[in-house]
C-alpha cells in the first residue's frame, strides 16, 4: 500500500512538473516577437519593430508590460483575451490596448540618463514628468509609427496638439526652435 502511494505522489509531482514546463514554454514563446508579428493585424506593428532602435534590445513584452513576473502575466492573459475577441467576434467586455507604462521605459532609460542630458532636455523631461506625462506621449513615434522609426525627439506637431489639448498656451516657434536642439 505504501509503494502505491508513492507511485501516485510521484505520478502527481511529474504530473505539476510537466504543466509547470508546458506553461513556462508557452509563455516564453508567446513574448518573442516572432510571435507576436506571426498575427496579420501585428505583422506591420511588427515590420515597423524591426526596423526601430528597439529591434535589438527590447521584445515587445519589454515595453507591454510592466515590470515584474504578475505583469507579464497579465500581458500574456490581455494578449489571449485580445485573440479570443478577433476568433469569437465577441465585442462584450475589454479588449487588449498596447499601452506603454513610463515604469517599462525607465527600466532600460533611468531618470539618472534623463538628467544627465543637456540642460533643456533635462529640465524638458523633469516638467513633464512633474505633469505625468507618458514617455510614450512625446516618444511615441521611436517604434511602432512608421517603417523609419528613428527618431527620438518628438514632432513639433506632437507637442502643438498636446499643448493645446490640455489648454497650455504655446509659441510655435519657440517649440520648434526645442524640438530641434
Amino acid at each position: 500500500m505504501a509503494s502505491t502511494r508513492a507511485r501516485t505522489l510521484g505520478y502527481i509531482i511529474a504530473g505539476v512538473l510537466v504543466v509547470v514546463a508546458v506553461l513556462a514554454g508557452a509563455v516564453y514563446y508567446t513574448g518573442r516577437p516572432a510571435f507576436c508579428g506571426s498575427c496579420h493585424e501585428m505583422a506591420t506593428v511588427h515590420a515597423s519593430w524591426q526596423y526601430s532602435t528597439h529591434a535589438d534590445v527590447a521584445d515587445c513584452l519589454d515595453c507591454h508590460a510592466k515590470p515584474g513576473l504578475g505583469n507579464e502575466i497579465l500581458a500574456h492573459l490581455n494578449g489571449a483575451r485580445y485573440v479570443w475577441v478577433k476568433v469569437t467576434g465577441e465585442s462584450e467586455g475589454e479588449v487588449f490596448r498596447a499601452e506603454i507604462d513610463n515604469s517599462s521605459c525607465l527600466r532600460c532609460h533611468p531618470p539618472t540618463q534623463l538628467v544627465s542630458l543637456p540642460t533643456e532636455q533635462s529640465a524638458r523631461h523633469r516638467l513633464h514628468d512633474d505633469r505625468d506625462v507618458g514617455c510614450d506621449d512625446c516618444h511615441d513615434n521611436i517604434v511602432h509609427r512608421t517603417f523609419r522609426a528613428i527618431e527620438i525627439k518628438p514632432q513639433i506637431s506632437t507637442c502643438i496638439e498636446c499643448h493645446e489639448r490640455e489648454g497650455i498656451t504655446v509659441d510655435a516657434d519657440e517649440l520648434a526652435a526645442v524640438t530641434q536642439q
